[in-house]
């Protein structure tokens, strides 16, 4: 049998105040959102699903090669949203954005590169546009109306600025009713030059 890992590729956030601040409001909404453990915040580049161990090595050299030349730089959390959409919420996440010039991201040139680079090794090209966000919670069933208006009120807030000096391998692994983020590999941002 061969052994497999749910991996991907993510960029941790810590969950300074103004975050849990959130996490804390969706946790007392109860039963139907079931907000992400602060620990685990992060910001899917590439997520590529059951892989083979074996692959592993391969995935380290590509994650190696996208970042080989990216410097360290910072992100601005904003705005609250939900998929698919706000009136019927599954997921409510806080978006990502690149703190400086808008019309850039280096959040997107990454993903972009890694995407480029994995489907050299065989993984299948992202079909969905990219949009740089942090899961906060997954609703089950009926949302309720606290979660509508909390949503409409955040929609624009901002949420503070972070550093982005690394980009992991990841690894989720469940248990229960919890998840939880392994790091197999990280690489520093500059550590190319």
């Amino acid at each position: 049998m061969t052994e497999s890992v749910r991996a991907f590729f993510g960029l941790r956030i810590r969950a300074a105040r103004k975050v849990r601040q959130v996490l804390d409001e969706l946790d007392a909404m109860g039963r139907p959102v079931k907000p992400v453990d602060p620990s685990g915040l992060h910001v899917t580049l590439k997520f590529l699903g059951d892989t083979e161990a074996q692959q592993l090595t391969h995935l380290q050299q590509a994650l190696r090669a996208a970042v080989s030349r990216q410097q360290p730089f910072d992100v601005v959390l904003q705005g609250l949203g939900a998929f698919p959409r706000v009136a019927r919420p599954a997921v409510v996440w806080m978006g990502v954005s690149e703190a400086g010039d808008p019309a850039t991201s280096r959040v997107t040139d990454l993903a972009r590169e890694l995407d480029r680079l994995l489907r050299e090794l065989g993984f299948p090209a992202e079909t969905r546009s990219f949009h740089p966000h942090l899961t906060l919670a997954r609703i089950r069933g009926r949302p309720p109306e606290r979660l509508l208006q909390l949503l409409a009120d955040l929609q624009t807030a901002e949420f503070g600025c972070q550093p982005i000096a690394q980009v992991h391998l990841m690894a989720s692994r469940s248990t229960g009713r919890r998840t939880s983020y392994v790091d197999l590999d990280t690489v520093h941002l500059g550590a190319g030059d």
